[in-house]
């Protein structure tokens, strides 16, 4: 049914009719969240968050990663077992050294990549758009990361 100018500035325009399981009419109001209040705090926040690691978690983590891969794992055993001088083949400071820089590399390479993932996350986080505020054609600046449930914004292209 189409619906006129005049059906769109009344009161009952907020108002969507469907049908029912069985077949009724039943209506259910759709309003945005135009003042704040009808957001609860259990829905989660809009912040991007893309990073592993935080700065306490990091070097535990990454060491203990870099330990999951099978060919550190060799290295590993091969280490161990230098420490035993009746099959010893190299020296174990040899074999640590190896070890030491294949770890350290594998550590680096997962700080960088996280930290141009906490870098892009913090560069889409700080974009801004325009949310209506209150009701009225008043639109007020606000950053991705500050957007609720049922905020109604505007982009832009600049």
């Amino acid at each position: 049914m189409p619906v006129s100018q005049s059906d769109m500035t009344s009161p009952e325009a907020n108002q969507v009719s469907d049908i029912g399981i069985l077949g009724k009419f039943s209506s259910r109001q759709l309003s945005p969240n135009m003042n704040g209040t009808k957001t609860p705090d259990t829905f989660c926040t809009n912040k991007i968050k893309t990073s592993r690691y935080t700065a306490w978690s990091f070097l535990p983590l990454t060491f203990f990663l870099q330990f999951t891969k099978i060919g550190n794992c060799i290295w590993l055993a091969v280490l161990i077992l230098n420490y035993i001088p009746s099959i010893a083949i190299n020296s174990p400071a040899v074999v640590t050294a190896v070890l030491s820089i294949i770890v350290i590399i594998g550590i680096s390479k997962e700080g960088i990549t996280d930290f141009i993932r906490y870098t892009s996350d913090k560069k889409i986080n700080a974009v801004e758009c325009m949310k209506l505020e209150n009701g009225d054609q008043k639109h007020i600046p606000v950053k991705l990361q500050d957007v609720k449930v049922g905020d109604v914004l505007f982009f832009s292209d600049k």
